[in-house]
């Protein structure tokens, strides 16, 4: 117990030098940059903690698995970003939220499964996930924000649920094994560059409901064949820059 800094069942440090850490039962959040910069492999994490605050685990390479009960309703920003090495993570049934940049730069991971009850899949939170192959998502997602999957390079199995009604800008940029979107007639908006280079696109259907289609939001979709589109939308600057699609207006 030494090695863990504890205030108010707040784990504020952790000072030691194990590669496989199991936090003591008792403690209830996993508090600023506790582990961060660290040479920890895995951690196991006490049905006692309910969240775990920004950066708890920032930077740790070596971090390849951790292990969390349901108890936990909140994690907060960064707190896996720069987990180089992070390939097993299974996440609480009782989050809201995928907090901002939680995995950024998290370039083993390549399957998530995103649990139900998570509404927001936050700013950034997969971004450089270089790795990573496959997302589920549940019904109950309703936004996914600018850059949540930017540079996802790899990425091609992503179902977007009919309840997504917002598409953030740059939220797929990049995303260049991504053969398939589905944009369910909720949304109302697809934010500047939400599809740039996306170059396994070769098929597009944009929903009637969609009222803006933000600037080079399918640019540089170089493979993409046929794209359709509601002819009363708000298209921005370059909105199909460099592609070779027939567009359909309806």
């Amino acid at each position: 117990m030494e090695d863990f800094l504890i205030e108010k069942k707040e784990l504020k440090r952790y000072s030691g030098k194990d590669e496989n850490v199991v936090i003591p039962d008792g403690i209830r959040k996993i508090g600023t940059h506790s582990f961060s910069f660290g040479n920890l492999k895995s951690v196991v994490i006490p049905s006692s903690v309910t969240s775990i605050d920004t950066g708890a685990f920032l930077e740790c390479e070596s971090l390849t698995t951790v292990e969390m009960t349901d108890s936990i309703t909140e994690i907060n920003g960064a707190v896996f970003r720069g987990c180089k090495s992070l390939t097993n993570v299974k996440l609480s049934k009782n989050l809201k939220k995928i907090s901002t940049h939680l995995f950024d730069k998290c370039e083993s991971l390549t399957e998530i499964d995103i649990p139900k009850g998570v509404t927001v899949i936050d700013q950034g939170a997969f971004y450089q996930c270089s790795n990573l192959t496959k997302v589920t998502l549940p019904s109950t997602v309703t936004d996914i924000y600018p850059w949540a999957f930017r540079l996802c390079k790899k990425l091609k199995d992503i179902k977007l649920t009919t309840s997504v009604r917002s598409i953030g800008d740059y939220a797929f940029a990049h995303c260049e094994s991504l053969e398939e979107i589905f944009i369910s007639d909720r949304v109302t908006a697809i934010g500047n560059y939400a599809f740039y280079k996306c170059t396994s696109l070769t098929e597009i259907q944009v929903p009637y409901s969609v009222k803006y289609i933000g600037k080079e939001a399918f640019s540089e979709c170089t493979n993409l064949k046929k794209i359709k589109v509601p002819k009363k939308a708000t298209f921005k600057k370059d909105w199909n820059k460099n592609c070779v699609a027939q567009v359909e207006y309806y």
